[in-house]
């Protein structure tokens, strides 16, 4: 009799344990559940309302963003007499205008500053003046910049002075070389039948990277191509955001047949290409004095620092600039 007593009562023990640990997971899974829906409540508001203050900030990094990068190309294009003047050009045009957008943020009761952390030295190679495409010895086969990457690289062409595809092989036009690691990438610059201006991408296996890239040059006989920013007469040329995807920095920067082999030109216009090397290092066939193609100094990209505080929000963050970059 006392056995089956005993029995019971640890049966009863044990019923009661699970009956616990019942009450103990439902409690458990309770819990998970109201936090899953916080999280999820938590996670919408905060995508539909940053916080308040955010939209000022978002604001003048933008702002800030712009005004680096713009001050950057007017620097290089109007003080490349030496990299000093250029560090204390763009320092102090960046000094003033985070000043004065300060003064305005003043009236939100905030504190805004962009500052200069480093810039960058690099090389600007170009020509200003309607010509052909040699070096400044007259050749038409040159380095333009070696060991490289490159940003901002335009060309303004003249349609009837490019190789005619229609009278001869791809291989006999002007093209731009990118050789890196991997073998020679080649962009040709050609007419076809006169009607339009063309570039054709080539991979080093000698296989054409996308479709070929065409504009109609229009009553004043010219387009630019816009190499890194992969445009080719306004209009998008994906041919080239594939060939600087698939480059491998650094690289040399070449220019072949610029002279046919009568040594006429096979290309004639302006261009420009903005350099990670500086000039003290770089190899080129451009005059480094004062004549054209010229190779200059030049702030490849600048590093700078957006800080903004008010009473709701301090914020601070580093952006960098380097204009025309290829999208990579």
């Amino acid at each position: 009799m006392a056995d089956v007593s005993r029995r019971r009562l640890r049966e009863a023990d044990r019923a009661q344990l699970f009956l616990v640990g019942a009450l103990a997971l439902s409690v458990i899974f309770v819990v998970l559940a109201v936090l899953l829906n916080t999280a999820i409540y938590t996670g919408n508001i905060a995508t539909r309302d940053p916080g308040p203050g955010t939209d000022e900030v978002v604001e003048y990094e933008g702002e800030a963003a712009s005004v680096a990068g713009t001050t950057l190309t007017t620097v290089n294009d109007r003080n490349n007499s030496s990299y000093a003047e250029l560090r204390s050009t763009y320092g102090n045009t960046i000094a003033v205008w985070s000043e004065t957008a300060n003064a305005h943020k003043v009236a939100d009761l905030a504190d805004a500053h962009l500052s200069i952390v480093t810039t960058n030295r690099g090389s600007k190679i170009g020509q200003e003046q309607q010509n052909g495409f040699v070096n400044d010895t007259g050749g038409g086969n040159w380095t333009v910049a070696n060991d490289t990457a490159a940003r901002a690289f335009r060309m303004n062409v003249t349609q009837s002075s490019l190789f005619d595809t229609t009278s001869g092989a791809l291989s006999e036009s002007f093209y731009v070389g990118f050789n890196d690691s991997s073998g020679e990438w080649k962009a040709y610059v050609y007419q076809n039948g006169g009607s339009n201006v063309s570039v054709d991408v080539i991979y080093p296996n000698g296989t054409q990277v996308g479709s070929t890239c065409s504009v109609d040059a229009g009553a004043n006989d010219h387009a630019v191509i816009e190499l890194s920013s992969a445009r080719i007469g306004g209009q998008p040329c994906p041919a080239f955001t594939k060939l600087f995807r698939g480059l491998s920095a650094p690289y040399n920067v070449t220019y072949t047949n610029a002279l046919d082999n009568s040594a006429n030109e096979q290309i004639d216009g302006t261009y420009s290409v903005v350099v990670d090397r500086r000039l003290t290092n770089l190899e080129t066939g451009a005059d480094e004095n004062s004549g054209e193609p010229y190779a200059a100094p030049a702030l490849y990209s600048a590093d700078l620092q957006v800080t903004y505080r008010s009473s709701v929000v301090t914020y601070r963050t580093n952006l960098r600039v380097a204009p025309e970059e290829p999208d990579v």
